[in-house]
């Protein structure tokens, strides 16, 4: 995996224009791909979960196929812009890259049995590749998708690419339970962002959180908080976060938020079951 280290774009992707020696495809979210259809709808394309039902097709991500210049940097500049950045470079046509980009949905977890595999999202890709090593990293990319690019949380860009071997002889990539799990931990942020943005709303939170970064910096941190008082179950780490984040982490040394994580701590009982066995009264006092 290397960083693209560019202060314009042109200087690398423009002699590959020039040359006509390979073709570029973006996949882009379903959302950005209908707010930005004005900017889109010229280009050819088709909706990676075509083989699904009606209602899955109206969220699938889109695989685009751009063929000039120009309009490479629009889509480029605009991907970039929204922190979606997911580009791939092929010696072949468009049906080709299309079904090897399918074929990458069913993933094979070795032990566990098959799932969708995420890759459209640019930042499971990033997890994944931060896992994986440099020969797993060509079997990511398949026989038919020489170099394919992302940016990450900090907004760089990478990207991994085939190197002078035996292309036919790839097997598909797959992943073990141990890699799973640890592409999930880092993931697992990424799910609770939502919960964490309605909290702010209804809480009118005042909080500088701007970025994918800001808010994954945000959770991670706050996860680690309710570790640090030693909570273990998902949930439990869960609502302490949340609350952490709408209260303030210091809500829970004194009473009787500090008699709720003691229930927890030492007769087991979930966070959720110890708060809601408060007595309002005593949390009058102490209000």
């Amino acid at each position: 995996m290397n960083k693209l280290e560019l202060v314009n774009i042109s200087d690398y992707f423009y002699p590959f224009f020039q040359e006509e020696r390979d073709n570029f495809y973006f996949i882009i979210p379903n959302n950005i791909y209908k707010d930005e259809l004005d900017n889109l709808k010229n280009f050819d394309f088709r909706k990676i979960f075509e083989d699904f039902n009606m209602e899955t097709q109206e969220i699938s991500p889109i695989l685009i196929h751009v063929g000039d210049f120009e309009g490479f940097l629009m889509v480029y500049n605009l991907l970039i812009k929204k922190n979606c950045l997911n580009l791939i470079q092929s010696d072949y046509d468009f049906d080709v890259v299309f079904d090897e980009i399918k074929n990458k949905l069913d993933l094979k977890i070795t032990g566990l049995g098959n799932y969708l595999f995420r890759f459209y999202d640019n930042y499971i890709f990033d997890f994944t590749n931060l896992v994986i090593d440099e020969k797993r990293q060509f079997n990511l990319l398949g026989r038919y998708i020489k170099s394919w690019y992302w940016n990450d949380l900090n907004t760089n860009v990478k990207y991994i690419e085939k190197k002078e071997i035996v292309y036919m002889d790839l097997e598909k990539f797959k992943l073990n339970e141990i890699e799973f799990n640890k592409i999930n931990e880092l993931i697992y942020p990424f799910s609770l962002k939502l919960k964490f943005e309605e909290y702010k709303e209804f809480g009118n939170l005042q909080v500088n959180l701007k970025t994918d970064k800001d808010w994954y910096e945000e959770i991670v941190h706050r996860l680690e908080k309710a570790r640090i008082r030693g909570l273990s179950r998902q949930d439990d780490v869960k609502l302490y976060a949340l609350l952490s984040f709408g209260l303030g982490d210091e809500i829970f040394d004194g009473n009787p938020f500090n008699k709720a994580l003691e229930k927890v701590l030492v007769n087991n009982r979930t966070l959720e079951n110890a708060l809601n066995e408060i007595n309002l009264n005593e949390l009058r006092e102490e209000i």
